[in-house]
């Protein structure tokens, strides 16, 4: 909620006297005052409020929540009393009673707290410099956590096809999946690298999105599956998310943003960052792309929920993408690590900590189905779950989880949440996005190093599985057939394969996958960690030769060739102390040098009284 445009009284005075004269002689009753002209009134209150003993008195009068209530407007550096963040601390807003005539509720007199907030929204700079001086300060927000995560949720949800005559929902139990992240994550990173430098993962030429190609291919090398691997949505008449899959869109995108990866016309390539990236410990390129994520304009989450309109105006319609992960960040960093979260407290805990988190910059241009009837701005403060909350969702459950920072706990989304069903347009939803069923989450070792909440992280050592044998002819089997695709990627890249099961190494391929930037230390390695045994004599002599001839050579980099008039003058140039340390004889009339030198070189030659022309 946005409360910019209340405007601070300067005194008490000026706030009672902003208010009619029936309320002011309502709330002269309080007093045990009476006065009848409003100049009298505004003397009675405002003397009482400008008195420290009674307004400490008033104060201790108050009960429990409102002095809560005047605690938090006290300490607020504008005094106000915010009904949003109170509601999302406290479980209830002010009590001001009512007016004291009419009906109902309306007939109820005004309670003690209205005295200090005349117009119920923010108290007067005079009162609230002085309630300072004996209000303390308000409980500190803190956040629910628990050891262990829901297990068997009864939740609510839509059926899929009601039977004849039957309009009601139905209470459902649903087996709740717990994933443990970091160690898939770790594996994971590894794995997608070593797709994209296979050439498999095949990207819009435009958008760099995965096609559903490329999607596959991701899927297929990662270490537990997808969070719904093997999920259908259903084919009915609710609406159901177009597709489930989460880890591998979300490892698409990861590698571009951190610019591990770019799109090479419809697929993905590695960049030079990225080559280097092979080589990294998992958990530091884990950091890197986590900190360049957060960075990047490549992707907004939110335009993951399809089913609300309106994001593609051509009015900026959505806040920056950055400040709201910050605010999601900046969230996480005051949660507890090791411990569980529900998801809605977590929502709670941001709508304390971060009163403008906004999705959008007006709620009006978002939609569903239809603009004039679906907007959002319908809904003023309880849209908070459908924008704000989807898109921590989206962040939580697609990015952090992904990349191993937070274990989670989920359901189907399929009417996992049900605070969407009773808005105009989302009849014929079974959910609002595909994130709706994460239940729960909790920072893990490796998310609390990554939110610089531990100085240090050792990730769990786990040895490979030893599923192969390399044989001392130098062919490689899969001992049970059971290799990992990553692990098979891999060796396709270094070895020949000649079945299923059996891959040949030969110089000639090793070698031309070490002109592309892997390396025969990335192999040798590969091969000893999952060798039934020490690696044959043969097979370490044949590596070790390799290597050694692959690290002779080193590329410096483009050069410029010059020819000069004559051999003498070209033993000039090249031994005078401008350019001896720059220029090398190739032959008896050639000069030799670095690209990057080019533009010391023209200088030098200018002193000489020579010009170097421009490229031929």
């Amino acid at each position: 909620m946005r409360y910019h445009d209340v405007i601070q009284p300067r005194t008490i005075r000026e706030a009672f006297s902003a208010r009619r004269v029936d309320e002011l002689k309502t709330l002269a009753k309080l007093l045990g005052g009476e006065a009848t002209r409003k100049g009298e009134l505004v003397d009675l209150l405002a003397k009482a409020l400008e008195d420290p003993d009674q307004a400490r008195s008033l104060y201790e009068g108050l009960d429990d929540m409102g002095r809560k209530f005047l605690q938090e407007a006290t300490h607020d550096s504008s005094g106000l009393l915010n009904r949003f963040t109170l509601q999302a601390k406290y479980g209830q807003t002010p009590d001001f009673g009512g007016s004291g005539r009419g009906y109902g509720e309306r007939k109820r007199p005004p309670t003690i707290l209205r005295l200090f907030f005349p117009d119920e929204k923010v108290l007067a700079r005079d009162l609230q410099s002085m309630l300072r001086g004996f209000v303390p300060e308000p409980p500190a927000l803190t956040v629910e956590a628990h050891d262990e995560p829901p297990s068997k949720p009864a939740r609510r949800g839509k059926k899929s096809r009601l039977p004849p005559g039957e309009t009601s929902p139905v209470e459902a139990d649903i087996d709740v999946h717990l994933r443990r992240t970091s160690r898939g994550a770790l594996h994971d990173v590894k794995a997608i690298l070593r797709l994209v430098d296979a050439g498999e993962v095949k990207v819009g030429e435009k958008s760099g999105r995965p096609s559903a190609g490329g999607l596959t291919s991701i899927a297929g090398v990662l270490a537990e599956g997808d969070f719904y691997s093997g999920a259908v949505p259903n084919k009915n008449d609710w609406y159901d998310p177009v597709d489930l899959q989460i880890q591998p869109f979300a490892w698409a995108m990861l590698v571009q943003a951190a610019r591990l990866a770019e799109a090479d016309g419809t697929r993905l390539r590695l960049t030079t960052a990225g080559r280097k990236a092979t080589t990294m410990s998992a958990h530091e390129l884990i950091r890197q792309i986590w900190e360049k994520w957060r960075k990047t304009t490549l992707l907004d989450e939110f335009s993951r929920i399809d089913v609300i309109k309106g994001q593609k105006s051509k009015a900026r319609v959505l806040t920056p993408i950055a400040d709201r992960r910050q605010t999601v960040v900046e969230a996480l960093r005051a949660c507890p690590t090791h411990k569980w979260i529900v998801i809605d407290e977590f929502f709670r805990f941001i709508k304390v900590l971060a009163p403008d988190f906004q999705v959008a910059n007006d709620d009006w241009q978002l939609y569903l189905c239809e603009q004039r009837y679906g907007s959002f701005g319908y809904d003023g403060a309880s849209s908070w779950e459908l924008l704000q909350g989807r898109y921590v969702l989206a962040f939580l459950f697609e990015y952090a989880a992904t990349l191993g920072l937070l274990d989670v706990a989920y359901v189907e989304p399929q009417g996992a949440r049900s605070d969407f069903c009773d808005r105009w347009g989302a009849d014929d939803l079974s959910c609002l996005s595909r994130y709706d069923g994460l239940l729960s989450f909790r920072i893990n070792a490796l998310g609390a190093w990554c939110l610089d909440l531990t100085e240090s992280y050792e990730p769990e050592v786990v040895a490979p599985e030893p599923c192969l044998k390399v044989l001392p002819n130098l062919d490689v089997v899969s001992v049970d057939r059971t290799i990992a695709p990553a692990d098979a990627l891999l060796l396709d890249r270094f070895a020949e394969r000649k079945s299923e099961a059996l891959w040949q190494l030969s110089a000639p391929r090793i070698l031309e996958a070490v002109e592309k930037g892997l390396t025969v230390l990335e192999l040798r390695s590969f091969l000893e960690a999952r060798n039934q045994g020490p690696l044959p004599q043969t097979a370490s002599v044949f590596l070790d030769d390799l290597a050694k001839k692959a690290g002779q050579l080193a590329d410096l980099g483009a050069a410029r060739v010059i020819s000069c008039g004559d051999a003498d003058l070209a033993r000039l140039l090249v031994n005078d102390r401008r350019l001896r340390n720059l220029c090398h004889l190739a032959g008896e009339r050639q000069l030799v040098f670095r690209a990057a030198d080019e533009p010391a070189v023209r200088r030098a030659l200018k002193e000489l009284g020579y010009v170097l022309p421009p490229p031929g």
